[in-house]
C-alpha cells in the first residue's frame, strides 16, 4: 500500500510542476505578445483574452466590455472561447465559459490554460501588428524587473510542490506509525492475556507491571500550605487548580506524590484517555509560549530529533513511558481542565474514604473524562 501512495504522491508532483511549467511558458508567450503580465487568475475576465484573440487574428472579437460584471466578464470568455474555436483548437480543450468568469473552479481553469497552450503551438511568433510590437526593444529595467519576477515565481512553486510533496510523505508515514504502535500495544496485552493464563493453569498468580505513568491533578489553592508540599507542586509544574500533567513514576516522583497527596488527585490513565486529552487540550510550549496543537508539523519541530514526529508519536511515548517521556511531557504545557460534570465529592477527603483526594489508580480515566 506504501509503494502505491508513492508512486500517487510522485505522480502528483510531476502533474504540478508540468502545470507550473504550462503557465509559466504561457504568460511569457502572453507578454511577448502584448507586452502584458498577468496571472492565471487576471485572465477571468475575458478582456485580455479578447485582446489577444484579435491580436493573433484581426477581428476576431468584437465589442469587448472594458470594465465588466461578472456576466459580461462570461460573455467576452464566451467571444474569446468562439475566436478559439474558429482558428481550431481541439474542442475538448475548450472550458465552459460560466465556470471560468462566474464560478471559478480548477479544473476549467485548467482547461483555460490547455487552450492557451494549444494557441502557443498555433501561433508560436505573433502575427501581424504584434510581431511589430514584439520586435520592438523592451526597456532594460523592465525585462530584468520581468525575469526576476518569473525567476522568484519559478522557484516558488518549486517551493510550494516540494512542502506538498513532504506533508503527503509525512501523512503515510504516520499512517504507518499509528498501525506499528496499534500491533504494539496489542502484543503487549496479548502477552499479559497468555502469562495470566500460563499461571492460572499452574496454579499460581501472575502479578502485573507497576504502573509507570501517572497523570496528576490539583485540587486545592495556596490556603493552608506548607512550605515544602508548595515546592513539590511547583517542581510538577501544577500552579493553578484543576491543572493536569503527566508524570514518570519513580521512586523521588512517588514519595512527593504521596507527600502532596491531601492536595492532589492521581491515577493511571488508559491509552484512550490519554489519546483524547491530547487531541483535545493539548497545548505545546514552543519558545517558551502557550501554542495549541494544530498539525503534526508542531510537534516534528519540536520533538523530531527524538524520532517524535508526530501527534501520535507523542501519545505512544507517553503511553508507553518510552525512552524520551521527560522531553515529550516537558514540550506539553499543564494541562488546564474544567471542574468536572457533578462536581466533586469531597477534596480534603481521600479516595479511599470515599473523597477526591489522593490515588485513585485505574479511576483517574472516569475522572478526566468528566473534567475535559
Amino acid at each position: 500500500a506504501s509503494f502505491f501512495r508513492m508512486q500517487t504522491i510522485k505522480r502528483s508532483s510531476r502533474v504540478a510542476a508540468e502545470r507550473a511549467s504550462m503557465e509559466t511558458s504561457v504568460r511569457e508567450w502572453i507578454f511577448a505578445n502584448m507586452g502584458i503580465s498577468t496571472s492565471l487568475d487576471g485572465l477571468r475576465d475575458g478582456v485580455i483574452l479578447c485582446k489577444l484573440a484579435n491580436k493573433l487574428k484581426a477581428g476576431s472579437v468584437t465589442g469587448i466590455d472594458e470594465h465588466p460584471s461578472p456576466f459580461k466578464a462570461q460573455e467576452n470568455v464566451s467571444k474569446f472561447i468562439a475566436a478559439a474555436r474558429a482558428m481550431h483548437v481541439d474542442p475538448s480543450l475548450l472550458p465552459e465559459p460560466a465556470n471560468v468568469a462566474v464560478n471559478p473552479n480548477p479544473l476549467a481553469l485548467a482547461q483555460l490554460l490547455k487552450t492557451l497552450d494549444a494557441l502557443t503551438k498555433l501561433f508560436p511568433i505573433a502575427q501581424g501588428p504584434a510581431a511589430a510590437a514584439a520586435a520592438l526593444p523592451v526597456p532594460v529595467t523592465f525585462k530584468r524587473k520581468m525575469e526576476a519576477t518569473l525567476k522568484a515565481q519559478k522557484h516558488y512553486n518549486a517551493a510550494v510542490a516540494k512542502k506538498r510533496e513532504a506533508r503527503a510523505l509525512l501523512r503515510v508515514q504516520t499512517q504507518e506509525k499509528i498501525a506499528k504502535h496499534a500491533r504494539e500495544i496489542r502484543a503487549a496485552e496479548q502477552d499479559v492475556a497468555a502469562k495470566k493464563e500460563q499461571a492460572k493453569a499452574t496454579g499460581g498468580f501472575y502479578a502485573e507491571p507497576e504502573p509507570k505513568v501517572a497523570f496528576v491533578i490539583r485540587l486545592r489553592g495556596v490556603n493552608q500550605l506548607d512550605p515544602k508540599s508548595r515546592k513539590i507542586l511547583q517542581l510538577l509544574r501544577l500552579r493553578q487548580i484543576n491543572n493536569g500533567v503527566f508524570v514518570k513514576l519513580n521512586k523521588a516522583t512517588s514519595t512527593m506524590l504521596k507527600l502532596v497527596e491531601p492536595h492532589v488527585a492521581y491515577g493511571y490513565p488508559n491509552l484512550k484517555t490519554i489519546r483524547e486529552l491530547v487531541y483535545k487540550r493539548l497545548y505545546l510550549k514552543i519558545n517558551k509560549q502557550r501554542i495549541p496543537l494544530n498539525d503534526n508539523q508542531q510537534v516534528s519541530q519540536l520533538l523530531g530529533r527524538f524520532g517524535i514526529t508526530c501527534v501520535e508519536d507523542l501519545i505512544h511515548e507517553i503511553a508507553i513511558c518510552g525512552p524520551n517521556f521527560t522531553h515529550a511531557a516537558n514540550a506539553m504545557w499543564p494541562f488546564k481542565l474544567n471542574s468536572p460534570r457533578g462536581g466533586f465529592v469531597k477534596k480534603l477527603t481521600h479516595f479511599a474514604e470515599g473523597g477526591d483526594a489522593g490515588n485513585r489508580a485505574e479511576y483517574m480515566s472516569a475522572l478526566i473524562r468528566r473534567m475535559m
